[in-house]
């Protein structure tokens, strides 16, 4: 097993990809059917607006959308912007589909990138870019914005258009995620009532559960290490299998660098806790609305199908979140 990191480049890189072959195809068959499906598509969301009698804009990427609630005063969405939003999804003229509001939950909150999308649908994301902070959206987004020929459950059919209203909660800035971050894990440690808690200025976290007595690992070594990976609520999302303790060489750059360099603060046989904040881990990884079919989908278009501490994309790991890892080194050499 590994342990995987965010790296937005290639995210963005594998669904831009992915939505490519969504839109374009391959071949010149795949091409001839999909450019059917995309006017069939265009047709059906044109035709709900109109029977409906809804006056939208149409965007260059074939989108519709609406102001539902104008905020002049708000914050531009920009690249590199951190923005965190509510939403309620439906089937075009059904099935409502997901909701998350004040009521539910904390908000989605992704990494905004116009070029290199790090939210599905597409169109979401294309859409967010027209949006303020504060400011509220109805999107008609047909299905080549969307999870095109992807399926889930009863959830999702194949080619289905969308209805999404969106409101931007907030616009933080990197440095202002790291911050919530820094506070969150402060916090966590004051209710751990823990002493002897090391903190690093980039957030990393390190306590010492049970010292050890050999060496410490320096870049070049390779280590051996178990270890549980959690949440700051305490939900397990990764650990080494019994039995099949995992191997890497200290400063392989593959490594999550918070994993990396905490595991250079240890003994050989410590026991020790680090608390890794978002941006030395997965940072913005990608996200998926609705957030009940990430996984499958992810998957589906093959981006990963595993999670452990390397520079990859995740399927499992949400964005922005602070990891709890609780290791064992167990040899150096």
């Amino acid at each position: 097993m590994l342990l995987f990191s965010m790296n937005i480049p290639f995210i963005g890189r594998a669904i831009l990809v992915s939505c490519s072959l969504i839109l374009f195809g391959c071949l010149d068959d795949e091409e001839s059917d999909i450019e059917k499906q995309r006017k069939e598509d265009d047709r059906l969301v044109a035709e709900y607006l109109e029977n409906n009698n809804i006056s939208a804009e149409r965007a260059n990427a074939g989108f519709y959308y609406q102001k539902t609630d104008a905020f002049d005063a708000g914050k531009e969405v920009k690249n590199s912007d951190i923005v965190s939003f509510h939403y309620e999804m439906s089937l075009l003229g059904g099935t409502k589909i997901a909701v998350v509001d004040e009521t539910t939950g904390p908000p989605v909150k992704i990494f905004y990138n116009a070029d290199r999308f790090t939210i599905v649908p597409a169109g979401l994301n294309i859409g967010l870019g027209l949006m303020r902070e504060g400011e509220s959206f109805r999107l008609y987004i047909p299905s080549y914005l969307a999870f095109g020929s992807f399926s889930y459950q009863s959830v999702i059919p194949a080619n289905a258009n969308f209805i999404l209203d969106v409101e931007i909660v907030k616009i933080d800035t990197r440095d202002e995620q790291k911050a919530l971050e820094i506070a969150a894990i402060e916090e966590y440690i004051a209710e751990k009532n823990w002493d002897d808690v090391v903190s690093f200025s980039s957030g990393l976290a390190y306590k010492v559960m049970d010292a050890g007595e050999g060496s410490k690992p320096r870049n070049g070594n390779r280590v051996t290490v178990t270890y549980e990976g959690t949440y700051l609520d305490g939900t397990v999302f990764n650990k080494s299998e019994a039995g099949k303790p995992m191997s890497f060489v200290i400063g392989d750059k593959t490594i999550i660098d918070g994993f990396n360099d905490g595991i250079k603060l240890m003994e050989e046989g410590e026991k020790a806790v680090l608390i890794v904040p978002s941006h030395l881990a997965f940072g913005g990884n990608v996200d998926v609305v609705p957030g009940q079919v990430r996984k499958s989908w992810l998957t589906d278009r093959r981006i990963t199908n595993e999670i452990l501490p390397y520079k990859q994309v995740t399927n499992q790991i949400l964005p922005f979140k602070t990891l709890v890892y609780e290791i064992e080194l167990e040899n150096v050499r």
